[in-house]
């Protein structure tokens, strides 16, 4: 008795394998196709990088005003962080001469959402001393929380 297709194998040669499927594009369709995907994408990250940088002064005031925050004390600088990020995002013709009250009523034409009594505390915080001792904890944690609502509201116009 012989062995299990050891005499009906004999003489078989196996078969080949099929050559592997090619990653190349077939037609130049795909190819254009994938470059202008490819564009899109680079245009799209420049696009996203340059928006990035744009908004490195509203990140770095953010920061100030989140400092502010955590040191309740410290916020006679804050009026400066708003002129500063009112001077990075607007024209400078329009924002450089308000003062007191017409500073805030543009702050709040602008996305702002200061009291009238704010106009007061910015006016004076930078300057005067007094003002900063006569300003109640819940008047200071108001006008910080303004002025981080509105340096991450406000619309550039530059």
């Amino acid at each position: 008795m012989t062995e299990f297709g050891s005499d009906r194998m004999w003489g078989l040669k196996e078969l080949p394998y099929p050559e592997p499927i090619s990653w190349v594009p077939a037609t130049g369709a795909w190819l254009l196709l994938g470059v202008v995907v490819l564009v899109a994408l680079l245009g799209l990250g420049a696009w996203r990088w340059r928006s990035w940088q744009r908004d490195r002064y509203r990140r770095e005031a953010l920061d100030r005003v989140e400092a502010m925050l955590a040191q309740n004390e410290v916020i006679d600088e804050l009026p400066l962080v708003l002129r500063s990020v009112a001077l990075s995002a607007f024209p400078r013709e329009e924002v450089a001469a308000l003062r007191g009250s017409e500073w805030v009523a543009w702050l709040n034409e602008n996305g702002g959402c200061f009291d009238r009594a704010d106009a007061e505390s910015l006016a004076s915080l930078p300057y005067d001393p007094q003002a900063l001792r006569d300003l109640t904890p819940p008047a200071a944690a108001r006008l910080l929380e303004a002025s981080r609502a509105w340096v991450k509201g406000h619309h550039a116009r530059i």
